[in-house]
């Protein structure tokens, strides 16, 4: 009879994890700092990690990159992303319980979730410029339906024997939402609130990418244009490290949000947004 291995500490796979992938990024690294001063590959179209490590410390040493491009792309994400929250967490909720709304509301949602968003920057241009406004709009648009939609699936997600038990006992249609739809809709709607931050992060960079005076976007379609590729790929380093600053942030806000919740129950299935 074999015998089965214990199973490692939580602890334990973390630490082997950590090791595993930072060791294979160090050879991913290394063999592409090997390539390019060898000569195998041209740095002036891939650039090389010591060149990204020389732009990435100039731009953080930049006093106008944080000034200028940088909080020209946090307003406009922030507003726009503050936007997508404050609207789709009601609609999201109200058109997963009430039927009347979601018949009102659906066709227009997914007809502006079915159209790619990118397609409408050049009439988003039009009609609001190069500001804010127009951050704002692109950046709502493209973190909404994350929220909206994963929201609408945790109402309908609903375990429906206990919405009858609170009608049975005489609850009205706001306690039962209150009580019993509201703590099951809270985990699908933290996970649409942090899909809606890569959506509105990739929003904002692809709307100053296309149009824009400053921003991060702007910064990455100058260095493009000029084959400055060392400084794109710090630009795309920053943005990365901004978003997994941002999602970890928004995991320990769901951990401690959700601490009621059993352990075994495993993380709610999200919708495709």
């Amino acid at each position: 009879m074999t015998r089965e291995s214990p199973t490692p500490d939580p602890r334990v796979r973390r630490s082997r994890r950590v090791v595993r992938g930072g060791g294979f990024l160090v050879l991913v690294l290394v063999g592409w700092e090997l390539l390019a001063r060898s000569g195998w590959v041209d740095p002036v179209f891939t650039g090389s990690p010591s060149g990204v490590g020389s732009a990435l410390g100039t731009l953080v040493s930049d006093a106008d990159f944080w000034a200028v491009h940088a909080y020209a792309t946090a307003t406009g994400f922030l507003a726009g992303w503050a936007l997508a929250v404050g609207v789709g967490l009601p609609l999201g909720l109200f058109m997963g319980w009430y039927g009347p709304v979601r018949d009102l509301f659906e066709p227009l949602v997914m007809a502006f979730y079915s159209t790619p968003r990118i397609a409408l920057v050049p009439l988003f241009v039009v009609w609001f410029g190069f500001g804010l406004e127009y951050k704002l709009v692109v950046v709502f648009l493209a973190a909404v339906f994350p929220v909206l939609l994963n929201t609408m699936a945790g109402v309908r997600a609903a375990d429906q024997r206990l919405v009858r038990m609170s009608r049975s006992f005489g609850g009205s249609p706001a306690q039962v939402l209150r009580t019993v739809v509201l703590p099951g809709t809270l985990p699908y709607a933290l996970t649409g609130v942090r899909q809606s931050i890569a959506h509105g992060l990739t929003g904002v960079v692809v709307g100053e990418v296309f149009s824009a005076g400053a921003g991060v976007g702007y910064l990455m379609n100058q260095a493009a244009q000029l084959f400055r590729t060392d400084t794109l790929f710090a630009v795309v380093v920053l943005l990365a490290a901004t978003a997994t600053v941002l999602n970890e942030a928004m995991l320990r806000l769901e951990a401690r949000l959700l601490r009621w919740r059993p352990e075994e129950l495993s993380a709610p299935r999200a919708s495709s947004a």
